[in-house]
């Protein structure tokens, strides 16, 4: 089969039977994560698979209502442990933990929540999981968003909830356990609860006072 080279000037032979194989960028959340692939919305991992169009193969691993406790069970089946003996590990160039929106609703109230402990403990684990299969990837954790309350709530009625589940006051310290836990590890974290308030307007930024509008995917 004939490839033309990087530049366009040149052609060479490739052999057929080696698979073609990029390396993986994968977007590992719960449903911020699994919208960022809506049109519509201009969805943050679309914005992002074209970044790496020609580069990396970006896939979208994000699991709406899932918390960090099932998230390191998935993500050992996303990034399954090479057989025993076996050297090879995953050629992924990119990790994106964004979790914290389901772990930081009321504990009493939603079964998703999870303590801000056990947050930390499970982001680590993801972390040193993703390191030891991996074929030094890099790691990039985001926070969670802010929480619109008032929109939020409103959406919470439509589904006939009768109790509030989340505020914006137990999403920031989550955020600040997923800093606290990205210095400890040396991985890079985004701390997108502080910075959709600073940019102002937050709450435009969120479609229904929890998930990514238009505008903050574009944010």
């Amino acid at each position: 089969l004939l490839k033309m080279e990087a530049g366009g000037r040149d052609w060479q032979y490739v052999d057929v039977n080696v698979p073609l194989q990029r390396p993986q960028v994968i977007l590992f959340g719960d449903s911020i994560t699994q919208q960022g692939f809506i049109a519509e919305n201009a969805g943050w991992g679309l914005q992002l698979s074209d970044v790496y169009t020609g580069k990396a193969d970006v896939i979208n691993r994000g699991f709406s209502g899932y918390n960090t406790r099932i998230a390191y069970e998935m993500l050992q089946r996303i990034l399954p442990r090479p057989p025993q003996g076996s050297t090879q590990k995953h050629n992924v160039l990119l990790v994106v933990l964004w979790w914290g929106a389901n772990d930081s609703a009321f504990e009493g109230v939603s079964k998703q929540h999870i303590p801000l402990d056990e947050y930390q403990a499970n982001l680590r684990k993801m972390i040193d999981y993703v390191r030891e299969v991996t074929i030094d990837s890099k790691l990039l954790l985001v926070t969670p968003p802010p929480v619109d309350e008032e929109a939020w709530w409103k959406e919470t009625q439509l589904k006939g909830r009768t109790q509030k589940d989340r505020n914006n006051a137990t999403a920031g310290r989550y955020a600040e356990g997923c800093k606290a836990v990205g210095a400890e590890k040396d991985v890079v974290c985004v701390d997108m609860w502080t910075y959709m308030q600073q940019a102002g307007c937050y709450q435009n930024c969120l479609s229904d006072g929890l998930h990514l509008s238009l505008l903050g995917n574009n944010t």
